[in-house]
């Protein structure tokens, strides 16, 4: 697979890397300018800038670039004892960029009504995958939400079977009503979705999250739970509303980045 690929692949499996680039060399060096490695965070290599020592050592940085995020440009001169991947002594130059390549995030928005609308398109312009997904055709529409990346029409019993959670997932209930929203919030917390929102008054929540409890649902389960939904600016209509969440999503999303 192309390295390019190999990157675009990741980022749909929701996994941090770090892409490894030799931008510089001098003499006699293992690979040429423009080679480059990827180390993923699960510790697997894609490619390879040579083996031997330096790749040991721009190994070890590229984890902590995972972890940290940012970039960093590494010098290396080579000892005639250093072999390249072919058993052969380099003794030039060697410059290599390190780059943080962060996951895709992924919204899901359960419901597809005036908020959703609003939302989809603010959490467009964020850079989040956007998932709206209904079980109401008419709303559920490529032409309503044209700039979302996938638009689902499915019954919200079956609806998870259709789309994919992981840890960088958001997940956000806005459905037509309350069965609906318990539903969704049920099994969004059977995942590992790295946030879970939902709209609601506090009389509602409280009704909801007591049914959860008694199925089974713990205390730290119910506490993952954002809600009501969104940062409090006192919104009233949709597009504040939607406004208000997206700030929360980017609230929560440079926490955990710095954390």
């Amino acid at each position: 697979m192309d390295i390019y690929d190999e990157i675009q692949q990741l980022k749909k499996e929701g996994k941090a890397a770090a892409l490894i680039t030799v931008i510089e060399t001098k003499g006699s060096t293992p690979r040429e300018e423009g080679a480059k490695m990827i180390v993923v965070e699960d510790g697997t290599i894609r490619g390879t800038i040579g083996g031997g020592c330096v790749e040991g050592q721009v190994y070890e940085e590229a984890k902590e670039i995972i972890r940290k995020g940012g970039l960093k440009i590494l010098e290396f001169d080579l000892l005639d004892d250093e072999l390249d991947g072919e058993g052969q002594m380099c003794g030039g130059k060697m410059k290599v960029l390190i780059e943080s390549l962060a996951p895709q995030k992924n919204v899901i928005i359960f419901g597809a009504g005036h908020i959703s609308l609003y939302l989809s398109k603010i959490c467009k312009m964020l850079d989040f995958n956007v998932t709206v997904t209904d079980d109401r055709e008419e709303y559920a529409s490529r032409e309503r939400f044209p700039e979302a990346d996938n638009v689902i029409v499915s019954e919200f019993e079956k609806v998870f079977e259709k789309i994919s959670v992981n840890h960088n997932t958001y997940i956000v209930i806005v459905t037509r009503g309350h069965k609906y929203d318990k539903m969704m919030l049920e099994e969004s917390l059977k995942t590992d979705a790295f946030y879970i929102g939902m709209i609601g008054s506090r009389s509602k929540l409280k009704g909801i999250f007591d049914s959860l409890k008694a199925k089974g649902f713990s205390e730290e389960d119910i506490k993952r739970v954002h809600s009501p939904i969104g940062i409090p600016i006192h919104s009233e209509s949709p597009q504040e509303i939607a406004i208000s969440i997206a700030a929360e999503l980017i609230k929560e999303s440079k926490e955990n980045a710095h954390s």
